[in-house]
């Protein structure tokens, strides 16, 4: 499967690489919430607008911060670098905004943001 995707024009690995990293994010939310509440998680309908903003913002900060280009050129320090600082800010972002949705921002406990930064770098550092 390696040698496959390493074959691959650069257009095509980008587009594998988003398409993955916009399925882990919302998983990565859930294993955060599942782990953090102990138990199998089911969000409630009131929190599934968590679980769709989460991959908006996040693909659009990916992309900006050249995640994707550092990803597929090289893969060492610099790699590790981009793809931490670019959770982290992305963490940074969606706690804010989830934070400050009024009445919405009490169903996420805030733990789950950092949770979810650690099991989100472990994605996708090991999607590179």
């Amino acid at each position: 499967m390696g040698l496959w995707f390493l074959n691959r024009p650069r257009p095509i690995k980008r587009t594998i690489s988003v398409i993955l990293d916009f399925l882990a994010i919302p998983f990565s939310l859930w294993l955060a919430f599942s782990l953090r509440l102990g138990e199998f998680y089911i969000p409630p309908n009131k929190q599934l607008w968590i679980f769709v903003l989460a991959p908006v913002i996040a693909i659009p900060i990916f992309i900006k911060s050249g995640l994707y280009r550092a990803i597929i050129r090289y893969i060492g320090m610099d790699a590790i670098w981009t793809i931490a600082r670019t959770v982290l800010l992305f963490t940074l972002i969606f706690s804010v905004i989830v934070l400050t949705a009024d009445d919405l921002a009490g169903l996420v406990p805030r733990t789950v943001y950092a949770i979810q930064a650690i099991i989100l770098m472990l994605f996708v550092g090991g999607v590179a």
